[in-house]
């Protein structure tokens, strides 16, 4: 039954759609983005009498991938409750299956489009936009007019991270002269476990940083 779904709705659909293939991988320039759609079929854990598969969805900015490394900037698939796969069992109809399959791969495109949107993408890493290039990536390509202000708030960001690490340190520092006990060793792991994670973040916004203050972009 999958390969009669591959062959009457989902190579049919892609191809209404605008898309090129190879084999069971479709591929799109949309916009600003390239956007991939491929066939995902469960290899391992087979249940007998059961066929699972998957459509995966993933959008890219080819320029993103050209200068950093290739990074999916939104990602989502079609599947059904059962760990995420389409299950397909002796009882399944195919005419419901294939109107069920149809339905969803058009909501799918459809969600990942408007996702894919430049004022949406930034939204979905504004919690992460100092440590993650595809935020600023996104406001010097297509808002530059922005790009500073993050720039400076970036700057700032790194400082506050190593005022709070080198506040840390002090205390860990205080910690470390007192004589062992349950709450000093208790303090001490609170204190290394945020020393851990405001260093990663130090680590990482520093690293950006530097990546966007020499990105060229065309």
């Amino acid at each position: 039954m999958k390969k009669e779904l591959i062959k009457n709705v989902i190579k049919p659909f892609f191809k209404k759609n605008g898309f090129s293939n190879k084999g069971i991988n479709f591929y799109k320039d949309v916009e600003h983005f390239h956007l991939k759609v491929w066939l995902q079929s469960q290899r391992y854990y087979k249940e007998e009498g059961k066929e699972k598969f998957r459509l995966n969805f993933e959008a890219y900015i080819p320029e993103f991938n050209e200068k950093v490394w290739e990074r999916s900037f939104a990602e989502n698939f079609i599947g059904e409750e059962d760990g995420g796969w389409v299950v397909l069992t002796s009882s399944t109809y195919y005419a419901d299956i294939s109107d069920w399959l149809n339905q969803k791969l058009k909501e799918k495109l459809a969600d990942i489009i408007e996702r894919m949107q430049v004022n949406n993408l930034l939204l979905s890493f504004e919690d992460s936009s100092f440590f993650d290039e595809r935020y600023p990536f996104l406001l010097k390509k297509y808002q530059p007019k922005k790009y500073p202000m993050w720039l400076e708030a970036a700057k700032q960001e790194l400082e506050n991270l190593r005022l709070q690490i080198k506040a840390l340190a002090s205390q860990q520092e205080e910690q470390y002269k007192r004589e062992k006990s349950l709450d000093r060793d208790l303090k001490l792991t609170g204190i290394n476990m945020q020393l851990v994670k405001l260093e990663w973040r130090e680590e990482r916004t520093e690293k950006v940083i530097n990546f966007m203050e020499n990105l060229i972009l065309a």
